[in-house]
């Protein structure tokens, strides 16, 4: 079988807010072999032409489990050394 290279690529969706009924646009990709998301809104505060139509949300990727857990040799016993 055939593997894919996914680096460079992305996806797009079109999505609608539960709550306000707001459409916005999801773009995931993957860069260095992490995949990320970007959420994109409308500018509800553009007045001018050259304010952006839309603003941002980048999303980095998930940490990797136990990741927020110290090792078993970098655990905080109160010793000061």
């Amino acid at each position: 079988m055939t593997q894919y290279d996914n680096e460079g690529q992305f996806s797009l969706w079109k999505n609608k807010a539960k709550e306000s009924g707001n459409t916005y646009l999801t773009i995931k990709f993957t860069l260095n072999g992490e995949e990320y998301k970007v959420n994109l809104f409308k500018n509800d505060y553009k007045k001018e032409d050259k304010h952006p139509d839309y603003r941002g949300k980048l999303e980095p990727p998930p940490e990797p489990r136990g990741a927020d857990k110290p090792a078993d040799d970098e655990q905080d016993d109160g010793v000061p050394f």
